[in-house]
C-alpha cells in the first residue's frame, strides 16, 4: 500500500488550535539559485525595517531533488533561514513545483510522483524542524505556475491528503497552509464563471488536512470594472464567511498569502501613491472582517520584462532599494 494512505483517525491526533492574532508578510524569491537573485541579507533586513515578520518563499522541489532519489538541501537556504530567524522573521515555505523527474516536470497525480513529492516535502520538514513552522502545500493548483498544467481540486485534495500527515508526524508543531489557489477561484463570486474552486476544497472530508486556509485575492490582471478595489473587498469577503460557514472550518485561520498592486508603466500599473493607499485599505479591510495575515507580494521590483510588464511592478522597494511610499505605511503601523 502507497505510504499516503493514511486514514482520518491517524490524522485526528494532530489536531491545532490557533489563538487569533493578526500578522503581515511579504513575498520574496531568496531561496532561488539565480545568480541574479536577490541579495538575502539585505532583503532581510529590508523586512525587518518595514515591520514585518512573515517571509514567504519558494523551496522547490527541482532545487532539492536535481538527480532522482537524491536529495539535499542548498546551503544558501540554511544561510538564508537562520539570518531570518536572528532577526525575528517568520519564514513560511511553499512546497512546490513540478520535478523534470516525475511526470516530465507537470504537477504530481499519479502514485510515483505523489509519492515522491511527499518524500521531498518530508525532508524539507525534517531538515528545517525547529527552525521552519510554516509550510504551504503547492501554490496556485488550479493554475499554471511553475509551467505545469491546470490542475483539479480533486488532485490537489489528494495531494494534500498525502503530504499533510506526514509533515505532521515529522512536525507536530508545523502549520500547514492549504487552498491558495489563484484569483481564479472567485470567478463565480464575480460572476465570471461558474468555477468555485475554494467552495469544492473546503468539504468535510479536508477538516483533518489542514491547518490555515489561503487564498490569493488579487484584482491587478482582472478586466475592467473587475479590476476595481471593491472586487478584493467582494473576494476577501466571500472567503472569510466561506470559512466560517464550512463545518470544521469556523476556527481555522484565513491568511491573504497574495495579494499586491504592480506601480509598472504598463496598463495595469498605478502610481506609487495609489499602490500604498490600495495595500493599506488592503491590510485594514482584511484585518476588520477576521482575517489572520496578510502577505504582499512582494518585496522588490524586478527588472522590466517585455514579456510580462506589469510583474516587475509589484515591488514595496525599487529595484535599487529605493522606498516606494508603502513602506512609510507599514511601519506607522496604522490600523495593525
Amino acid at each position: 500500500m502507497s505510504k499516503w494512505f493514511v486514514c482520518i483517525c491517524c490524522v485526528c491526533y494532530f489536531s491545532v488550535s490557533y489563538a487569533q492574532e493578526f500578522n503581515l508578510g511579504i513575498a520574496a524569491h531568496l531561496l532561488s539559485n539565480n545568480p541574479s537573485s536577490l541579495n538575502p541579507n539585505t532583503a532581510n533586513t529590508k523586512i525587518k525595517a518595514a515591520g514585518i515578520r512573515y517571509v514567504r518563499m519558494d523551496a522547490l522541489w527541482r532545487d532539492v531533488e536535481i538527480n532522482k532519489g537524491q536529495l539535499a538541501i542548498p546551503e544558501k537556504w540554511d544561510e538564508v533561514i537562520n539570518e531570518q530567524k536572528k532577526l525575528g522573521l517568520e519564514p513560511i515555505l511553499i512546497l512546490a513545483y513540478g520535478n523534470k523527474n516525475y511526470q516530465n516536470g507537470d504537477k504530481p497525480t499519479d502514485k510515483d510522483s505523489i509519492d515522491a513529492y511527499v518524500r521531498y516535502a518530508s525532508y524539507v520538514v525534517n531538515h528545517f524542524k525547529g527552525r521552519v513552522k510554516y509550510y504551504q502545500i503547492w501554490n496556485e493548483w488550479n493554475g499554471t505556475a511553475g509551467a505545469t498544467s491546470v490542475g483539479s481540486v480533486r488532485d490537489y485534495k489528494i495531494l494534500v491528503k498525502a503530504a499533510y500527515p506526514v509533515i505532521k508526524k515529522i512536525n507536530p508543531a508545523s502549520v500547514i497552509i492549504t487552498g491558495e489557489f489563484s484569483n481564479g477561484a472567485f470567478n463565480k463570486e464575480l460572476g465570471l464563471t461558474s468555477e468555485d474552486f475554494l467552495r469544492v476544497f473546503l468539504s468535510q472530508d479536508m477538516v483533518n488536512y489542514t491547518d490555515v486556509i489561503g487564498i490569493h485575492p488579487y484584482v491587478v490582471y482582472r478586466t475592467p470594472p473587475y479590476n476595481g478595489y471593491w472586487a478584493y473587498l467582494s473576494q476577501i469577503k466571500y472567503a472569510s464567511s466561506l470559512v466560517k460557514q464550512s463545518r470544521g472550518f469556523s476556527n481555522k485561520p484565513l491568511f491573504i498569502t497574495e495579494i499586491g498592486w504592480s506601480t509598472a508603466s504598463s496598463n495595469k500599473g498605478v502610481s506609487e501613491k495609489s499602490q500604498s493607499q490600495f495595500i493599506t485599505n488592503a491590510i485594514c479591510d482584511a484585518k476588520k472582517i477576521g482575517i489572520s495575515a496578510v502577505i504582499i507580494y512582494q518585496i522588490r521590483d524586478g527588472l522590466p520584462n517585455n514579456s510580462h510588464p506589469t510583474e516587475p511592478g509589484f515591488g514595496i522597494y525599487k529595484y535599487n532599494w529605493d522606498e516606494k511610499p508603502i513602506i512609510s505605511s507599514l511601519k506607522s503601523k496604522g490600523c495593525w
